[in-house]
């Protein structure tokens, strides 16, 4: 019997601590990783310094490992051809928990991508190669999930990108992480990243294993950096009241008494005073509106003109190329300026001016179907001409707009740096900002050039 009280001692001695232990950490807060829904806006790929700034994609030879070695693009634009520069398609960048496919056809006839909505089709090998995310992959015909991004809190993101695709000579490459399936063959990793929640910075970084085509076996390196915007919503209330059964009933003969602007009771007999009781409730609804996102495009050249004296002599000149420029759904979409209309906000650091240029102004260049862009016109002005034309693989898209007279609201009387110029036609905006390489003359004009593609989010 001493034995077993002596056991019973010792075994309620060490109960205490394991009951403490257990209580802590059940009582210890878990990780919580937050989806960032919106848009991941990539800043453009660059030489800069020696080094590389911006969004870019590698290729990781067969047998080689995360640091390499490297296939060299001899389409590429920078200084080292192993990277290949990534500009943003007509959406700004990566759209998380939505799809962005690609255009049907999604090929030209020689081979060159058509999809444009996320990154603009970039030269390799001497064919446009681009990326888009569908509901079923188009190479193992799985159905995946949108494109999510999750952020643990403290800055570091990750994600699941199995719905992300590439296009390239006609055909289709998942370059997803994790592959359609959930797994990760080969060098298959990420994404991660860090964010910024104070400013939206992010960088992005995975890494795909090619199955098929001439790259067999090579592994796809992706990079992205730029800006996250989340997606917009608002918040609608609606209120239901419902009514609940009287719970005593009466009133003196033809009386009725009621305490709330409800169905009242009335009864003949001599029982208490009517009472009548209204409980509300309500009901709060939350919808997501789609925000339409500005495309950033690199200008080319901005001019503007004043005359304090004679405002009809004032002038305005924009020339934007890029290859994020394009007609988005194309002729008779909502796209199309013709049946929709545009507006230009003009924005500066002492004027932010919005025209309207109507549909009835604008027309088809070439014939309708042909996609070939849209040109407006109107002697009335102020804006009297405006022309959109898409590009070809390799060869950006064009948008110039011209205005001229005293409509045009701007005054130069202060350097008016940086100003920016944004254009929503049909259902599409595009943004150019105009500082950097300016010039400035008070009272008479502002001029820049040579702008590269703006970052941040648009006016």
């Amino acid at each position: 019997m001493k034995t077993k009280t002596r056991r019973a001692r010792r075994s309620t001695r060490m109960v205490g601590p394991v009951v403490s232990m257990a209580l802590a950490l059940a009582g210890a807060p878990a990780a919580f990783a937050a989806p960032l829904v919106g848009t991941f806006h990539i800043t453009a790929g660059a030489d800069s310094g020696g080094g590389v700034v911006g969004s870019y994609f590698r290729m990781i030879l067969s047998g080689g490992t995360t640091s390499g070695p490297y296939i060299s693009n001899g389409s590429s634009s920078a200084a080292d051809q192993t990277y290949t520069f990534l500009s943003p398609g007509t959406d700004g960048g990566l759209v998380t928990g939505s799809y962005q496919p690609e255009p049907v056809p999604a090929f030209d006839g020689t081979g060159n991508s058509l999809a444009v909505r996320i990154i603009a089709p970039t030269p390799f090998f001497g064919v446009a190669f681009s990326a888009d995310t569908a509901a079923v992959d188009p190479q193992t015909a799985a159905s995946v999930a949108a494109p999510s991004v999750s952020d643990d809190g403290a800055g570091h993101l990750t994600g699941d990108f199995r719905a992300w695709g590439a296009s390239w000579n006609g055909s289709e490459f998942n370059q997803g992480s994790p592959k359609p399936d959930g797994s990760h063959p080969g060098l298959t990793a990420g994404p991660t990243g860090t964010y910024d929640s104070g400013t939206g910075h992010f960088t992005l970084e995975w890494t795909s294993l090619i199955v098929g085509g001439p790259f067999n076996g090579f592994t796809g390196k992706w990079h992205f950096e730029g800006t996250f915007v989340p997606a917009a919503t608002t918040t609608t209330t609606a209120t239901t009241s419902t009514s609940l059964a009287p719970t005593t009933s009466t009133t003196l003969a033809t009386t009725s008494t009621s305490l709330a602007p409800t169905t009242s009771t009335t009864s003949t007999s001599s029982l208490p005073p009517t009472t009548t009781t209204t409980a509300s409730t309500t009901t709060t609804t939350t919808s997501t509106v789609p925000t339409v996102v500005a495309t950033r495009v690199a200008g080319k050249v901005l001019s503007l003109t004043d005359n304090a004296s004679k405002p009809a002599k004032r002038s305005l000149t924009v020339v934007a190329n890029d290859l994020a420029i394009g007609l988005g759904g194309g002729n008779g979409s909502a796209d199309d300026p013709t049946g929709v209309g545009a507006t230009v906000r003009v924005v500066g650091a002492t004027f932010d001016d919005t025209y309207t240029l109507a549909a009835g102004q604008w027309a088809l260049v070439g014939p309708a179907g042909a996609n070939k862009g849209y040109k407006y016109k109107n002697p009335l002005g102020p804006f009297h001409a405006a022309l959109l034309k898409p590009g070809k693989p390799g060869k950006p898209g064009s948008l110039k707009l011209a205005a001229k007279g005293a409509g045009l609201a701007y005054t130069l009387a202060s350097n008016p740096a940086p100003v920016s110029i944004v254009a929503t036609i049909g259902g599409q905006r595009f943004w150019a900002q105009f500082g950097g390489t300016t010039t400035f003359k008070a009272g008479k004009s502002f001029k820049a050039k040579n702008a590269p593609a703006p970052t941040g989010v648009a006016p």
